[in-house]
């Protein structure tokens, strides 16, 4: 569990909690500080591998499979962002493109000076009751070929939901995108959103 700074580089975290529990059997943060560094460090055969709180710009160097057998990944293979209030003020920087992330939480919104980055070929997959906000003050900025979709939708990067084949993905498994800007703006790829 991470609420301090720490570096953690060129780690393997491997056969943690095998099956579903509610945080991370890996790395967990209730709010990881400014500072915190995760780079370079394998996950495989974890339930969730990464769970995190808040914001928290996680980069692309980290591996979600075993390097020694590509099959072995993890149960819920995605990083997760977990919080019933997601109030981002910073900026927020998502480059993974292994795995997706999940936003397993309440609400999500942009508030003013806040900016979420999105980064090429990203998948971002949403609970119902999920949205975001785009406005004059508000940024979200959209990679090439990003995609946001239903944590359902196990098409794209995979099972997330470690369901198997017992749930699908439809439309209205999450709230959507609200763009409120004046300014010209290019949406990412969306599915299953009911707006």
């Amino acid at each position: 569990s991470l609420n301090n700074p720490v570096t953690i580089d060129n780690c393997v975290f491997a056969h943690n909690c095998p099956t579903s529990t509610n945080t991370s059997c890996a790395i967990y943060g209730t709010g990881i500080s400014s500072g915190t560094v995760i780079t370079n460090n394998i996950f495989y055969d974890n339930d969730r591998p990464i769970l995190i709180s808040f914001y928290y710009s996680l980069d692309a160097s980290n591996t979600f499979h075993n390097p020694a057998n590509v099959a072995e990944i993890n149960r819920r293979n995605g990083i997760f962002i977990i919080t019933c209030t997601w109030l981002l003020s910073t900026t927020m920087n998502i480059t993974e493109t292994e795995v997706p992330t999940v936003f397993d939480i309440c609400g999500g919104t942009v508030v003013a000076g806040g900016t979420l980055n999105v980064g090429p070929n990203v998948v971002i997959k949403l609970l119902r009751g999920i949205y975001l906000y785009n406005t004059n003050t508000n940024k979200i900025n959209f990679g090439s070929n990003c995609l946001f979709t239903s944590f359902k939708d196990d098409a794209h990067l995979g099972d997330t939901n470690g369901d198997g084949r017992a749930t699908s993905p439809a439309d209205g498994d999450w709230d959507g995108i609200k763009n409120t800007s004046s300014n010209t703006w290019q949406t990412a790829n969306a599915k299953y959103g009911s707006h």
